[in-house]
């Protein structure tokens, strides 16, 4: 009987039918589920998406999607798979710049020393003090982000 329902869901998906996603949800949610979980334990331990996160998120990206144009059930789950491995893709990336220092000021040696006091140690001084500082050698030396 389920698949009954979701073969009229999915060739109403196929049709353009706006609600047909949304309908379609509540008869896959558990098997897709199922499929994170699968996919999640390849990636390492400590993984901060889990299954329910990367489910919704995958659905939130279909539902961006002009069209899903499925052939059967196997396609539909087929095309969610590939979408979810889209998603721990982008979020392995975002990570991996965040821990390369994305959206750090890239500062020259040179500049650096300007924060530091004669004797090597960090000056203790206002966070403003340092902002402009560090305004003051990128404008003298500006380098371009990575």
């Amino acid at each position: 009987m389920a698949d009954e329902g979701l073969t009229q869901w999915l060739i109403r998906l196929r049709a353009g039918d706006g609600e047909a996603l949304d309908r379609l949800l509540p008869i896959v949610y558990d098997e897709l589920r199922g499929l994170a979980r699968s996919l999640l334990r390849n990636e390492n331990p400590g993984h901060t998406l889990g299954a329910t996160a990367l489910v919704h998120e995958a659905y939130m990206r279909l539902t961006r999607r002009n069209q899903i144009d499925p052939n059967d059930r196997s396609h539909f789950f087929a095309i969610a798979a590939q979408c979810m491995r889209r998603v721990l893709i982008d979020h392995a990336r975002i990570r991996g710049a965040q821990k390369r220092g994305s959206g750090q000021v890239a500062l020259s040696l040179e500049h650096a020393g300007a924060l530091l006091s004669d004797d090597g140690s960090a000056e203790r001084s206002s966070s403003t003090t340092r902002s402009k500082e560090i305004e003051r050698a990128q404008a003298e030396d500006p380098t371009p982000d990575a």
